[in-house]
């Protein structure tokens, strides 16, 4: 019999483990990568009377922006990563100028034969810049390929700096004939693009082995 008054020792209390089955767990890591995804996007929406980027050059745009990739793991469980790109991770636009290219260099451009081009092109993220150096005339009545920016060859050093090409994006310059198209790439390795293709054999090339021409 314990005497009275005096404090009675407490008993100590066995820890607690909260326990989920699998399916809960894996909704539980679900649900906190969705807060952190809809937390990204919350903080890549401008605030109200803040000034709308979404048309501003890639180089001006001061923002990070969040990447979200699906993964599965060992257990064929779907998992999503957050992460984050800071501005001037972003591409940027490229500025053209005299002498910043080696026209003469091995790997100044590279010559595709159409069918490569074609599939590379379908598969390229961000999309081509597709480049027409022909004349107006032939790119009304002999058909060019879809999305193609028509500067004729004898424009092209002339607005160069009116392309608006991205610094991770390929520039694929053809012609009806090759040469025309390699005079072109030779032009813009010269003012320092640096990823520029030629379409081998030029549109003819492609047009003979089936691939699609608009305005034909």
């Amino acid at each position: 019999m314990e005497p009275r008054g005096g404090t009675r020792e407490p008993r100590p209390r066995e820890p607690v483990t909260a326990t989920f089955p699998p399916r809960a767990a894996f909704a539980l890591l679900l649900l906190s990568a969705g807060c952190t995804e809809d937390a990204a996007e919350r903080e890549s929406v401008p605030a109200a009377g803040a000034p709308n980027l979404a048309g501003a050059p890639l180089a001006d745009d001061p923002r990070s922006v969040a990447d979200t990739q699906r993964i599965l793991d060992s257990l064929g469980n779907e998992l999503m990563i957050v992460s984050k790109r800071t501005a001037h991770l972003l591409p940027r636009e490229i500025h053209p100028r005299v002498g910043a290219g080696d026209p003469a260099a091995p790997d100044a451009w590279r010559v595709l034969d159409p069918s490569t081009a074609r599939s590379l092109m379908q598969a390229a993220r961000p999309p081509w810049y597709v480049l027409d150096v022909r004349d107006s005339r032939a790119y009304a009545t002999r058909g060019h390929l879809s999305g193609a920016v028509l500067v004729p060859l004898d424009a092209l050093e002339a607005n160069v700096e009116d392309l608006h090409v991205r610094d991770d994006q390929i520039v694929l310059v053809y012609a009806d004939d090759e040469s025309r198209a390699v005079a072109g790439a030779r032009i813009l390795a010269g003012y320092g693009f640096p990823h520029l293709r030629v379409l081998g054999g030029g549109l003819d090339a492609w047009a003979r082995e089936g691939l699609p021409v608009e305005g034909r």
